[in-house]
């Protein structure tokens, strides 16, 4: 956890850090970053924990990854997320009920 997976990527320049921390501080010129915490959509939303709190010390974040409930929701926005952005599924939305709809984005992929 707390890295950024740069394997998609095929011959990294050097010096280009995998640090989440450093990458969020370098990215942060454009403005607000979204951080997707990939463990936790794969169910261990403890992984990335502290990476997480940590970046919400340093900048305005939204986080994506692993929102299934509206505990977990509301448990980010309170520690200071902007808006957590939640994955469109199947799966029924309803957890959602009563979340400002600005605090969230729900995220649709194509293949």
């Amino acid at each position: 956890g707390g890295k950024v997976d740069l394997s998609s990527v095929s011959a990294p320049a050097e010096g280009i850090t995998t640090d989440a921390l450093e990458v969020a501080q370098k990215l942060s010129f454009a403005g607000e970053i979204c951080v997707f915490d990939v463990d936790a959509e794969e169910g261990d939303c403890e992984a990335n924990k502290a990476v997480l709190e940590a970046l919400l010390d340093k900048m305005p974040v939204r986080i994506g990854g692993g929102f299934r409930t509206n505990e977990r929701v509301y448990d980010w926005l309170d520690k200071g997320a902007s808006q957590v952005e939640v994955a469109y599924s199947e799966s029924n939305l309803g957890f959602l009920d009563g979340v400002p709809k600005e605090r969230v984005t729900v995220s649709v992929q194509l293949a």
